[in-house]
Formats: C-alpha cells, structure tokens, sequence
C-alpha cells in the first residue's frame, strides 16, 4: 500500500510540474519564397502566407494618411507580371522607381480597403511589408 501511495504521489508530482512549465514557444512562420508570376498564375496558394519576393519597382509613391501617417505603395514587376505592395511607416533611401527590391509581408489576392464606407475599394495582389508598429518595412535591396 505504501508502494503505491509513494507511487502515485510521483505522478500527481510529476503532472503538476509538467502543467507549471510552459510549452516551446510557437516558431515564426518563415517566409515562402516565391516569385511574382507564381502569385500571380496562382494567388489562392499563398492567399494569408508569408512570402518573400525580389523584383523591379515601379509607380513608387511615399504619401501620408489623412491622419498624417506615412506609408507606402509601389508595384514589384518581374518584367511582365506585378504585384502591389503597401507598407506603413517610412520608405527605405533606396527605395524608387526602376530599384531592385526584395519584400516579405503577408500576402492577400484581394484585400478591401475602407469596408462599408463610401470610399471603399478592393486592391488585388497586395503584399503588406509594414514591420509592425514603430518597426521598419521588410524591404531590402535585391
């Protein structure tokens, strides 16, 4: 009998440890590394994905919101396909028309801007590159 108690104080021991420690923390999705005519043959595959591209860009603008936010918009090309980017915060020195860039940020094929509003509109093969708040964009030079 008392084998058993002795036995079964060890594990009612050991499950109240085991319930005190904390699981491995969750890893950071990595990016998917794709190219821009892939997402576009295909946009649904990596729909909400992380990815990370390179390519030209083009129709680059830094603007403000009305707010007084900055942010930025710009299309990746790959010479015959694009994608559009958007990210808050400010823009990379580098970063204009014709530069060489690479990005990582979630994916959307269809994003809706504004939802409910009058001013509402949809943007299609968006890649989101934003940090995070008070973080830099996730662009680099290719």
């Amino acid at each position: 009998m008392r084998t058993l108690t002795v036995a079964s104080f060890a594990v009612l021991a050991a499950l109240t440890f085991a319930q005190g420690t904390k699981a491995p923390a969750k890893p950071v999705d990595k990016a998917v590394a794709t190219k821009v005519a892939a997402l576009i043959k295909d946009p649904a595959k990596l729909d909400g994905k992380l990815v990370k591209l390179s390519g030209t860009v083009a129709r680059f603008e830094a603007k403000k919101s009305k707010s007084g936010n900055p942010y930025l918009v710009f299309r990746l090309s790959d010479g015959k396909d694009f994608v559009n980017v958007y990210s808050h915060g400010d823009a990379p020195s580098f970063l204009k028309d014709g530069a060489k860039a690479t990005v990582e940020g979630i994916f959307r094929k269809e994003k809706v801007v504004s939802k409910g509003k009058p001013n509402e509109f949809k943007v299609k093969n968006e890649i989101d590159v934003s940090g995070g708040k008070g973080k830099a964009p996730k662009i680099t030079k290719a």
